[in-house]
């Protein structure tokens, strides 16, 4: 197992406004096994499984099209 500090930035390269963490939004601290991570800012969130078969996509909330990273 390791620790380090984690920053993933939106799909035009915009900063985060928070993290959620299965569903908890003001998550913060360290992301077990399993578990579904999100940065959400507005308009776009980017999630991924840790570990999990979506992998790192984001979302963009005006048409619901997800990118893989």
């Amino acid at each position: 197992m390791s620790e380090g500090t984690m920053f993933q930035r939106g799909p035009s390269g915009e900063i985060p406004q928070g993290m959620s963490v299965n569903g908890d939004n003001d998550a913060y601290g360290t992301i077990g096994e399993n578990e579904h991570v999100t940065m959400y800012g507005e308009g776009w969130h980017r999630s991924w499984d840790n570990p999990g078969p979506t992998g790192d996509h984001s979302t963009d909330h005006t048409n619901g099209q997800k990118t893989q990273h």
